[in-house]
């Protein structure tokens, strides 16, 4: 579980697929370098690469980070065409997680733990939420070695500052309108 991470690029209720890729769910997790998120991270990734490669484990995360084949990524997130970084990732950190359509999608809760869906509107890009998620290392004939983190629960924590392109309007953002001819609001 890391706690009290910023939500960015949020699939959670829709699996989408990007490029050539199969359909998941998704999102990135934005944590500040001072997060205990971070150690927790550091510390699973150690552990499920010692599993997988024993002895080998320090070198083979090496190779992994210097290729950029880690599912966290200490840096901030930038577009690839532009180079330009995302809204809200600037001096950030981000783990990116995701699971596949043919797998059960994410639990998502509101903060009395309390199911949610996609109508009720919880979740946006740049609210802070808990997050439980499953770190593995994979060792594929095909793809080859990574750190990979699979998405499997959110639960919406406080608000924050909506991302360009995210979270959606509330009554509150429009001006008072006087009625119309006399007549109530209809």
């Amino acid at each position: 579980v890391i706690e009290d991470v910023r939500l960015s690029f949020p699939d959670l209720f829709e699996p989408k697929s990007f490029g050539e890729g199969k359909p998941a769910y998704s999102a990135k997790f934005i944590i500040d370098p001072k997060s205990p998120a971070v150690k927790k991270i550091e510390t699973a990734i150690a552990e499920v690469a010692k599993e997988k490669w024993g002895e080998k484990a320090d070198g083979v995360l090496e190779i992994i980070n210097e290729d950029k084949k880690s599912a966290f990524v200490k840096g901030p997130y930038k577009n690839k065409k532009t180079g330009d970084i995302y809204d809200g990732f600037q001096g950030m950190y981000h783990l990116n997680a995701r699971t596949a359509s043919d797998k059960p999608a994410p639990k998502t809760f509101d903060r009395a733990k309390r199911d949610v869906k996609a109508s009720d509107g919880v979740f946006y890009a740049g609210c802070y939420v808990d997050a439980v998620v499953d770190i593995y290392a994979q060792d594929h004939p095909q793809y080859g070695r990574r750190i990979n983190c699979g998405l499997l629960g959110v639960r919406f924590v406080r608000e924050g500052d909506a991302f360009s392109g995210g979270g959606g309007a509330s009554a509150d953002d429009f001006a008072d309108l006087e009625p119309a001819d006399g007549n109530d609001f209809i």
